[in-house]
């Protein structure tokens, strides 16, 4: 058998053997049972694109130590109360340590799927997402929590039925206080299933050393008991479903903070 091809990992920043990373994972897609053709929906010129399956490979990216290791630790952490939710099997109850592997998990393939969509679809998009730092990449890997200065909000989509993913990205420019050139941030919205993710990130390392201030930013205020901060925490218990659902038709203003 031929040797795997030698890449240099954009997690781990190691020269290693290269895998075939599944962004959205087998156990993901299994759970989720979708038995039609997936189509993918640019926002906001409206192509589209139909695949047989749900999918999202990433290819020449992502070592085979870090798919194998804690990339996989991980998966194995959040997938006995996140494939419940997924399809809406019933409350659930999470703890500190459920949450800061589900929002380690948020941001993880919030980051993937830019390099996934990227290589997948090229041009494609009128304009690309937010592409993760160095910094920010290597703390995953490295890490047992998501990187400094990161955001994640868990809520709870009502998909009418509908058992499929979306992913969509607000872009920031963030002022620099001790000059230089603006920094790039995003919020990205997340679906999977009934789960909603929103996901705020920017690279920590260069914020703090031109003194950023933190992000204090809140989701819209009519959304805000449908979104829970779980990252970093402001309770020690969180019960999901929350409050509200958020409604399909109103998912754009979720995403954009209207």
């Amino acid at each position: 058998m031929a040797s795997a091809e030698l890449i240099t990992c954009v997690l781990c920043g190691r020269h290693r053997p290269g895998s075939l990373e599944h962004v959205i994972p087998r156990w993901v897609r299994k759970k989720l049972d979708i038995s039609s053709p997936v189509t993918t929906t640019a926002h906001p010129s409206g192509k589209q694109r139909e695949n047989p399956v749900l999918n999202a490979l990433l290819r020449r990216t992502v070592c085979d130590d870090c798919n194998r290791g804690w990339m996989h630790v991980l998966e194995d952490k959040v997938r006995p109360f996140l494939a419940p939710m997924l399809v809406n099997a019933g409350p659930a109850l999470l703890d500190a340590g459920q949450q800061r592997d589900l929002a380690r998990w948020a941001v993880m393939k919030a980051l993937l799927l830019e390099f996934s969509m990227r290589q997948r679809l090229p041009g494609w998009r009128a304009m690309d997402g937010y592409t993760a730092s160095t910094s920010e990449l290597a703390w995953l890997s490295t890490k047992d929590e998501p990187p400094p200065r990161s955001r994640v909000w868990l809520g709870a989509l009502d998909a009418e039925h509908q058992r499929a993913t979306s992913t969509q990205a607000k872009l920031f420019k963030v002022d620099a206080s001790e000059g230089g050139a603006e920094l790039d941030a995003h919020l990205t919205t997340l679906t999977v299933g009934y789960v909603l993710f929103q996901v705020f990130s920017i690279d920590f390392a260069v914020a703090t050393s031109r003194g950023v201030p933190e992000f204090d930013g809140q989701p819209p205020r009519g959304f805000r008991t449908a979104l829970t901060r779980i990252w970093p925490q402001e309770r020690p218990l969180v019960n999901w479903p929350p409050e509200n659902y958020v409604p399909l038709s109103l998912l754009d203003n979720v995403t954009k903070w209207e």
